[in-house]
C-alpha cells in the first residue's frame, strides 16, 4: 500500500532521442540486436504487427538501435507472440528515418492484428561468447553479414575486453585472452586490429580497418572472462543537499551501461520499484519524486536491465542515498497579561487599552534553535527560541493592535532554512477602559448633587424673602390703622396691639406650610381688618 501511494508521486524522465517519449527494444533474440520488435508509448511495452513489414522498416530499427544494418525481417511472430497492447500497424518506412515512429503509420493503438503477427528483425552486428564456462567468458564471435566470425588478437587488451563485457552485460573484464586460449574459431575473422578508449557500448563502435579486413589465422582468436555480474549503476541527485520542505521535488540520476533496456527506482522498505523507466539508447535516466513528504523521507537506490542473449539481466542495486524530509510541527500560541486585564469574550480574548499583554509562541522540541515569527495585524514581529519558546510583550494594548495573532516556527538544519505550518489563529480584541467612564459618572453625580442643594438652598432663600415681604405688609397695615384710631383709648391701642402680633405670627405660620397660598390668609384678615378699620374710622 505505501508503494503505491509513494509510486502516485514520481515522475519520470527517460533518456533518448525520441521527442515524444517512445522508445524500442528487441525482445526474445539472441541478443540485443535481434528479436521481436516491442516500441514503449503511453507507459507501456507493445508490439509492431507485421502488415507492410519489410527490409525497409528492419533497417530503421537496426539504425535506431546502433546494431548496424538488417539482415532479416521476421513475421507471424517469429521471436514468440507478445502481449497487448499492439501499438503500431501499417508501418511504411523509406529506410532513411532514424526512428521507427518517425515511419508513416495508422497511429497508435489504431491496429486489426493478433499477436500471431508481431514483427521482429535481425540485425548485421550480435556478439557473443562461445566455448567458456559460462555466458560472461569465452572466444569473442561477432554476428556479420548473416555470419558468425571470431575477432583476431593483435592489439587486444583490457580496453577491448571491458567493452566486450560491458555490451553483453558481464560486469567489468577480468582478462584479456590471446592466441585462441578458448579454441580455435572458423572462419570468417571479422576483426582485426581492434583499438577501443574503453568506454564505447559496443565493440563495433571501436576503431579497427572494417569487417573482414585481416591478416590472421584462428590461432590468434581473442577472448574474454568477465566478473560475470551486471555493472553495479550509480545513483545521484541533481540537488547539493538531501534534506527537503514537504511539496518539494528530488531529482535522481541512475546511470547504468550502454543501452539498458529500463531503470528502477526503489526505496528502502518499499517492495515495488518507485518509479521504471524504459529505454533503448543512452546509459542513465533520471526520475523525480515530487510533493514529498514524511512518507518520502529513507534511503534510496536504483537498478537497471539489460536484454541478454536469451533474456534481460538485471543489474546489482546502485549505491544509497538518504533522504530527509524535514516536517515542523505546527506551533502553540498563547496569550497572558500580569495585571489580569485580559478576559474571555464570545469572540475569544479581550484585553483593556493601555494595559500590557503578552503573546507566547512554543512549539515540541525536533531541532536546536531558530526563530519565532508572529504576524501581527498589519507587520510582523521576529523573537529568537529559546528553549523553544519566545515571548513577544506589548506594553500597552491599542485599538490596532486588535485583530488575528499566529506563530511560524523557523530553523537551519544543515544550511537549508525549514519553516512550520502557522499556528492557529488567536483572534484578540481591544475594548476601552472603564476607569474613565466611572469618574465621569461620579463626578456627574457629584455635581448634581451640588446642583440640587444649590437648588433647595435658592428656593428657600426665596420663601424667606417672601415671608419677610408677607410680614412687612402686615406691619404697614396694622400701623395705618394706629394712625387712623388716634381718638381711641389706650386700651384699645393695647388691644389693637395684640391683635397685630397675633395676626403677624398666624401669618408666620402659614408662610410655613403652604407656599402657594401664602398671601390668601393674611390677605383675607387684613381686608376683614381693614373693613374694620373703615367702619370704625
Amino acid at each position: 500500500m505505501l508503494g503505491m501511494r509513494l509510486m502516485a508521486f514520481v515522475h519520470i524522465l527517460g533518456m533518448g532521442s525520441q521527442a515524444d517519449g517512445a522508445r524500442i527494444r528487441l525482445a526474445n533474440g539472441s541478443g540485443r540486436c535481434s528479436g521481436r520488435v516491442e516500441v514503449y508509448h503511453s507507459g507501456e511495452w507493445g508490439t509492431v504487427c507485421d502488415n507492410s513489414w519489410d527490409m525497409k522498416d528492419a533497417t530503421v530499427v537496426c539504425r535506431e538501435l546502433g546494431c548496424g544494418s538488417a539482415v532479416s525481417v521476421h513475421r507471424d511472430a517469429h521471436f514468440g507472440q507478445g502481449s497487448e497492447p499492439t501499438w503500431m500497424d501499417d508501418v511504411v518506412c523509406t529506410g532513411n528515418e532514424t526512428s521507427l515512429i518517425q515511419c508513416k503509420h495508422r497511429g497508435f493503438g489504431t491496429e486489426d492484428c493478433t499477436h500471431a503477427e508481431d514483427a521482429g528483425v535481425t540485425c548485421s552486428y550480435q556478439i557473443r561468447l562461445v566455448n567458456g564456462t559460462g555466458r560472461c567468458s569465452g572466444r569473442v564471435e561477432v554476428y556479420h553479414s548473416g555470419k558468425w566470425g571470431t575477432v583476431c588478437d593483435d592489439f587486444w587488451d583490457m580496453k577491448d575486453a571491458a567493452v566486450v563485457c560491458r555490451e553483453l552485460g558481464c560486469g567489468s573484464a577480468l582478462y584479456a585472452h590471446v592466441k585462441a586460449h578458448f579454441g580455435q574459431g572458423s572462419e570468417p575473422t571479422w576483426l582485426d586490429d581492434v583499438a577501443c578508449r574503453g568506454s564505447e557500448c559496443s565493440l563495433a563502435q571501436c576503431k579497427h580497418p572494417g569487417f573482414g579486413n585481416e591478416d590472421c589465422t584462428h590461432a590468434e582468436d581473442a577472448g574474454v572472462t568477465c566478473s560475470g555480474n551486471v555493472e553495479q549503476p550509480t545513483l545521484s541527485q541533481k540537488s547539493s543537499y538531501s534534506l527537503f520542505s514537504p511539496g518539494e521535488e528530488v531529482q535522481f540520476r541512475c546511470a547504468g551501461v550502454c543501452s539498458p533496456i529500463e531503470f528502477h527506482l526503489h526505496k528502502s522498505g518499499v517492495g515495488t520499484p518507485l518509479a521504471q523507466v524504459y529505454q533503448s539508447s543512452g546509459t542513465s535516466a533520471v526520475m523525480t519524486v515530487s510533493n514529498m513528504d514524511a512518507s518520502h523521507q529513507g534511503s534510496y537506490s536504483c537498478t537497471y536491465r539489460i536484454q541478454g542473449s536469451r533474456s534481460a539481466i538485471s543489474s546489482p542495486h546502485s549505491n544509497s542515498l538518504d533522504i530527509t524530509v524535514v516536517v515542523l510541527l505546527q506551533p502553540n500560541i498563547s496569550l497572558s497579561d500580569p495585571a489580569e486585564a485580559v478576559t474571555w469574550g464570545p469572540q475569544g480574548p479581550e484585553v483593556i487599552r493601555g494595559h500590557s499583554f503578552t503573546i507566547t509562541c512554543s512549539t515540541a522540541p525536533q531541532y536546536p534553535g531558530g526563530f519565532f515569527h508572529l504576524t501581527i495585524p498589519g507587520s510582523n514581529m521576529t523573537e529568537t527560541a529559546v528553549n523553544h519558546y519566545a515571548s513577544f510583550i506589548f506594553p500597552a494594548a491599542e485599538f490596532s493592535h486588535q485583530g488575528n495573532y499566529s506563530c511560524v516556527y523557523s530553523t537551519t538544519v544543515s544550511t537549508r532554512n525549514f519553516s512550520s505550518p502557522g499556528s492557529e489563529s488567536l483572534p484578540l480584541i481591544v475594548r476601552a477602559s472603564l476607569v474613565l467612564p466611572v469618574i465621569i459618572a461620579v463626578s456627574a453625580g457629584l455635581l448634581l448633587s451640588v446642583l440640587l442643594a444649590l437648588i433647595i438652598f435658592l428656593v428657600f432663600r426665596h420663601r424667606r424673602r417672601n415671608q419677610g415681604r408677607a410680614q412687612k405688609k402686615v406691619s404697614n397695615a396694622y400701623a395705618t390703622k394706629a394712625y387712623s384710631t388716634r381718638g381711641e383709648t389706650n386700651e384699645e391701642e393695647e388691644e389693637e396691639e395684640q391683635d397685630y402680633v397675633n395676626v403677624e405670627s398666624f401669618c408666620a405660620n402659614a408662610f410655613e406650610e403652604v407656599e402657594e397660598d401664602e398671601d390668601s390668609t393674611c390677605s383675607t384678615d387684613t381686608n376683614h381688618n381693614k373693613r374694620q378699620n373703615n367702619v370704625v374710622i
